[in-house]
């Protein structure tokens, strides 16, 4: 329940994610296996250009800007490798003893920064209408956690942070798109996220404020 979706869980996920990326890091699959696909394939650029309507062409444009910006960008190979791709509240088993985390259709291989950044994404999910300062207190708790947790298992630096607010919008872009692709006959609901997202783009509004330098690891500050 969301309601249980709360701090413990944040750090819990943040570790999962540090030992899932630190033992993808070493992984090598043999000769001649399957691969699992660079994020770029997993949802090629083109179909999700073709999910808005004309009338879209600002969430078109802005995806083609964020996306071309990504595959240009070039980080250190422990920087990239396997991801889960798809960590919510929905893909997380509570129990006495720690979390589950499951469903890895969406695992590909991506700026490990991505995890971080989708797991936010979707925890702000239930959030979208509320105040912009609600919303931004509650990602810095959220990813105060979730780092606490992650960086017990592996550094997550500043450059990873950097990489942040823009993954951020290229998740919600790809959900719209998904989302005006199945849904042809949108209920109100629907059609008021869309409106969201349309008005967030053509103001130029992050999808969060951040201040990034509250989440720099502290152990490395003046190194």
């Amino acid at each position: 329940s969301l309601e249980a979706f709360r701090e413990p869980v944040f750090e819990q996920a943040g570790a999962f994610l540090g030992r899932l990326h630190a033992v993808g890091h070493g992984y090598r699959p043999r000769a001649g296996a399957p691969q699992r696909l660079h994020w770029h394939q997993l949802d090629p650029p083109d179909r999700v250009l073709a999910s808005w309507p004309g009338e879209d062409r600002s969430l078109a444009e802005r995806f083609e800007t964020l996306h071309g910006r990504m595959r240009e960008c070039r980080v250190p190979e422990e920087r990239y490798g396997l991801i889960h791709g798809d960590v919510h509240r929905g893909n997380i088993h509570l129990h006495p003893g720690g979390i589950d985390v499951f469903d890895f259709d969406d695992c590909c291989r991506a700026f490990l920064a991505m995890d971080v950044a989708h797991a936010l994404y979707y925890a702000l999910w239930d959030r979208r209408y509320l105040p912009e300062t609600e919303r931004s207190a509650f990602a810095r708790d959220f990813l105060v956690a979730l780092l606490r947790g992650y960086r017990g298992e592996r550094s997550f630096d500043e450059d990873d942070l950097a990489l942040i607010p823009d993954l951020l919008e290229l998740r919600e872009l790809a959900v719209d798109a998904f989302s005006h692709r199945r849904h042809t006959e949108p209920d109100a609901e629907t059609r008021r996220r869309w409106a969201w997202v349309r008005q967030r783009i053509e103001q130029g509004r992050p999808y969060v404020e951040l201040e990034l330098a509250e989440l720099y690891d502290p152990s490395t500050r003046g190194r």
